[in-house]
Parts: C-alpha cells; sequence; structure tokens
C-alpha cells in the first residue's frame, strides 16, 4: 500500500481548510483585503460626489474604474440629484460599463411615490466577507441609494444610507478567467458618496502589478481570544505603523513598532468578538490581513 507523506497530507487538510472559509471556492477576495495576487489602489485623495435633490442646477459626477487594470473601465459610480419647487431626486448608482462586468447585488421591492418599485439594490458588504461565486451577481445599474419628493415618482432606497463605510463586490468574467474585487465607499447621506480604495484579482491580461505590498506579518493565533502575536520574517527593518479596524470601519487600535522590533503582540481579551482588519504600513507600503476575536 502506498504511504502519502505527513507534510504533504498536511499541506492538502491546510489548504481544505482556507476552501471551506471561503465556502470552497479557490477564486475569491476578502472585502477590504488585498494581498499579493491582488491590484490595490488607494484613491487619494477619496473621491467625494455629491448631488442634493434640491439643487436647481442639477449636478451629475461620474467615477469610472478600472478594477483590474487592462485599459478598460469596468464600473462607474453615478450620483445625479436636483429639482425645483414640483419635486425633485437624487441617486447614486453602480454601473457596470461593460458586458464582463456584474455586482453584488439583489432585486428588493421598494417603495416609491406612487407605487412599489422592484429595482436592483448593492448589498452593503462588510470587512473580511467573501466575494466569489457563492453571492448573487447582477449585471445591470444597481442602487446605492435613491429618494424623491414632490410628484416625483421613483424608487426610495436608504440601505447605504448613514452606515459607515461599506465594500461594494464586482465579478469580472473575463476570457479565461474570472476576477473577483471590492470597492471602499462611505454614503454619509442622501446625497454623498466617497469613494476611499477599492481591489481586484490580479488576471491575466492586467497591465501593471498594482501597488506593492509591504511585508504581511504572521499572525497567531488567529482566531483569537486574549493576545494575538504579530511576527515579521523579512529582512526590511524599518518602523512599521499598525492600524485596526472594526467592521465597520472604526478605528480601534494604532501603534508604531520601531525598526529593531521582529515581532510585537496585541491584547485583544477586552475588544468584543468580530472580525477586524489589521493594516501595515511600511516604507510607504501597505498591506491588510483579516483578524477574528473569540471569546
Amino acid at each position: 500500500m502506498r504511504t502519502i507523506p505527513v507534510r504533504k497530507i498536511t499541506l492538502l487538510v491546510v489548504f481544505a481548510l482556507l476552501l471551506a472559509g471561503n465556502n470552497g471556492f479557490s477564486q475569491f477576495i476578502m472585502a477590504g483585503v488585498a494581498g499579493n495576487d491582488d491590484i490595490y489602489t488607494d484613491v487619494t485623495p477619496d473621491s467625494s460626489m455629491c448631488a442634493s435633490m434640491f439643487d436647481p442646477f442639477i449636478p451629475q459626477y461620474n467615477m469610472k474604474i478600472d478594477l483590474d487594470k487592462d485599459g478598460s473601465y469596468d464600473l462607474n459610480i453615478h450620483v445625479v440629484g436636483g429639482g425645483g419647487l414640483g419635486g425633485g431626486s437624487s441617486s447614486c448608482t453602480a454601473i457596470p460599463l461593460l458586458p464582463h462586468t456584474s455586482l453584488v447585488a439583489r432585486y428588493d421591492s421598494v417603495p416609491g411615490n406612487i407605487s412599489p418599485w422592484y429595482v436592483p439594490v448593492m448589498d452593503t458588504l462588510n470587512p473580511g466577507d467573501s466575494i466569489s461565486p457563492a453571492n448573487g451577481f447582477v449585471n445591470a445599474y444597481c442602487y446605492i441609494w435613491s429618494q424623491s419628493f414632490g410628484g416625483q415618482n421613483g424608487p426610495s432606497v436608504v440601505q447605504w444610507t448613514n452606515t459607515g463605510e461599506h465594500y461594494i463586490g464586482v465579478r469580472l468574467t473575463l476570457t479565461g478567467e474570472t476576477l473577483y474585487g471590492w470597492v471602499r465607499v462611505a454614503a454619509t447621506d442622501q446625497s454623498c458618496i466617497s469613494v476611499k480604495d477599492y481591489a481586484c484579482n490580479k488576471g491575466i491580461h492586467s497591465a501593471i502589478k498594482g501597488q506593492a505590498a509591504a511585508e504581511a506579518p504572521l499572525l497567531f493565533p488567529n482566531p483569537a481570544r486574549s493576545t494575538v502575536r504579530l511576527t515579521w520574517s523579512g529582512a526590511r527593518r524599518e518602523a512599521k505603523q499598525l492600524k485596526v479596524f472594526s467592521c465597520i470601519g472604526k478605528l480601534c487600535y494604532q501603534a508604531t513598532c520601531p525598526p529593531a522590533e521582529s515581532t510585537t503582540s496585541l491584547d485583544v481579551s477586552a475588544w468584543p468578538a468580530g472580525i477586524y482588519l489589521l493594516q501595515t504600513e511600511s516604507g510607504g507600503l501597505h498591506s491588510t490581513q483579516r483578524l477574528e476575536v473569540i471569546h
């Protein structure tokens, strides 16, 4: 009988566990996380677009995004608003610009001034949520918010209003591959949206590698109950800035590790159980990892 080496069995078990944590799919991306095989883009400064439903000039704004850096825009964030004494409206939609682009969304029956509407509404993804074939995708313009007053007959969508930062999930179905990505946004009210950053799996058609990533520390244990140890194994000896954010984007912890330190510890015993994102900055480079706290 053939004996399988213990090391090979261990690798197979670890790989199976990784797949099980992401609905069993090998191709995916986690909202807010960008690894070495992903393309990350920081929108600096944040792109804010505002269009009030009371503005008589009826302004509209667009932000086009090339997620996979192949030279073609995949997605447009569109904001429009305005009106007068007779009525007005404002809306924000995520619009696929190419047939291969679809968004994590669902069709909902939402109220309107005269009758209910059945429209596609973007799902509000939290940090660490998996974007994979398990999600429901829509290839159509999807509402982030919509409101109207007066005689306008438009849908009322408030899912993203004043809920903090959330993520738009995207799928790119390309020739020979399928890529997954996210866009981090914050809708402060029903007139403004701010685009923070975005990331996507690196594809065979990607023209650039994206922004280089900082060395990500090894987190152990993860999940953690009381203390989690961060260990850097690389040769870079620069000061490291640490930030930890909650699942709603709130900054929970920040610190600076001196260049000479290759390890540090975080006391998470008093943190509420849940998913956190740990961001590391070193030498102008960034990395983001998922940290789970359990009690």
